[in-house]
């Protein structure tokens, strides 16, 4: 009965976290069962004020009976009709402003979505901390939130250094430098990236453990938007197996080892939100997950002072549980994808060949549909494009399909173009284009003037 406690203790804790950082209104909905004394939280999952879910692995809870005081209600449990237990609120602001938060929240966002928001902003601690729910971070890390490289769920302007040596990073320094450390221990080192002629230019410095095997390629990722991507999720794979080998582009579906189709990563090597938010913990924040189960985060065996470092795991236990994952996940999969402000230049963008890789909408047989500007396939990209670095997969030339829907927000911030950021207008992003892109590539350069300023208008305005 104890373990079940501190089992549920810990987990109202890790809730409790993102709740008070700002859904204070919220925490109406936590609960504790009087009978029997041991606390079993409950969650209101589905937005309605007049039932909610028990989770406990040992009885459910049914709606509530109706009768109900100021300090909680009767609930029928449903393992035995006849006996009804007694909920009382941990905490007791008035439920008119608990009804209110989640009025206030947008009618598509879901109640893990809104505490995924809190999540998302959250600046990641080392461990050990007096917030447990809060810690873990690094040893080594590039970030310490998810908003660091995403902000407001868009593009950001911070890249990322990634190191390959062919599906394998650095043997010292791992598959990205870290630039930063925990108290006591120095980050790996330090980036400088130039852009020159549609080219990128990358020194590294101040490298912590030597420099780096004399084998290894150097690349840069830029941190793409994150709008839309709930549609992605969404689409079944025959949308996306549609499109393989078609006019003569030969793209080709992600298909992983454990037979999913990839969809998410400038190489398509996720299925699904949840595994590329893990991903992206363990990778730039250095926090574990039951995908990503080491706490070390990239550090290597070869990095003995990181190794030597606390995490924030407990008994093999992941710094970040399955639920905050799957709120981030939700957050992420309530964004919604923006809508072309006009419809004017379509044409050329279908004439140039464009539309074929950047396919507007995909649509399966279930009417599901994601309007990406993309068909989430793998494609040759050519040499210039090849920075070297391949993933379990897909070959260091070939590239998912970038999705444009969020190309207009990019220009107007100023932000650059491409997986490693060489272009810095469109034109550049095209001219950079080769292998299964180089058709459209040569098709817009003799395009008349007048019908490339309208397909960099229509793009312009996605």
């Amino acid at each position: 009965m104890r373990d079940v406690a501190a089992r549920h203790k810990d987990k109202a804790k890790a809730y409790r976290g993102p709740v008070a950082d700002g859904l204070r209104d919220v925490r109406a909905f936590f609960w504790t069962v009087q009978r029997p004394p041991v606390p079993h939280p409950a969650f209101l999952r589905n937005a309605t004020l007049s039932s909610f879910v028990e989770r406990d692995s040992r009885r459910a809870v049914a709606p509530t009976s109706g009768k109900c005081r100021h300090d909680g209600c009767f609930v029928n449990n449903a393992a035995s009709p006849r006996r009804f237990r007694y909920l009382r609120r941990t905490f007791r602001p008035p439920l008119l402003l608990a009804a209110l938060a989640l009025l206030a929240l947008p009618a598509a966002a879901s109640l893990d979505g809104a505490i995924g928001a809190k999540l998302f902003k959250r600046n990641w601690v080392s461990a050990p901390s007096s917030t447990k729910s809060n810690d873990g971070l690094g040893p080594l890390f590039a970030a310490t939130s998810c908003a660091g490289c995403h902000p407001g769920g868009g593009a950001g302007a911070r890249p990322v250094v990634r190191f390959g040596q062919g599906l394998a990073g650095d043997p010292v320094y791992g598959r990205e430098l870290q630039s930063f450390g925990v108290l006591g221990l120095l980050g790996e080192g330090e980036a400088k990236i130039g852009y020159e002629a549609g080219r990128t230019s990358i020194t590294l410095d101040k490298l912590a453990d030597g420099p780096l095997d004399p084998a290894t390629r150097v690349g840069i990722r830029q941190a793409t938007a994150l709008v839309g991507l709930g549609e992605a999720e969404r689409l079944g794979d025959d949308a996306i197996l549609a499109g393989e080998n078609g006019q003569g582009r030969h793209g080709r579906a992600h298909r992983l080892a454990d037979g999913r189709i990839g969809r998410f990563g400038w190489k398509a090597t996720t299925a699904s939100l949840a595994d590329q938010t893990a991903l992206a913990f363990s990778l730039d924040l250095g926090l574990s997950t039951a995908q990503f189960p080491d706490p070390f985060g990239d550090c290597t065996a070869r990095e003995s002072a990181c190794r030597a470092m606390p995490t924030g795991s407990d008994h093999g236990e992941p710094e970040i549980p399955a639920y905050i994952v799957a709120a981030l996940a939700a957050l992420v999969g309530d964004l919604p994808a923006p809508r072309p402000a006009s419809t004017a230049g379509a044409e050329a963008f279908a004439a140039t060949g464009c539309a074929a890789c950047h396919r507007p909408v995909l649509r399966d047989s279930k009417g599901n549909q994601a309007a990406l500007f993309s068909d989430l396939l793998l494609h040759d990209m050519g040499m210039d494009l090849d920075d070297g670095i391949a993933e379990a997969g897909a070959a260091s030339s070939e590239w998912r399909t970038a999705p444009l829907i969020d190309l207009g927000s990019k220009l107007s911030q100023g932000l650059r173009l491409l997986h490693d950021g060489r272009a810095a207008t469109i034109e550049e992003a095209i001219a950079a284009h080769g292998g299964d892109g180089d058709e459209a590539r040569r098709n817009f350069a003799a395009a008349p003037p007048a019908e490339r300023a309208a397909l960099l208008s229509y793009l312009r305005g996605l």
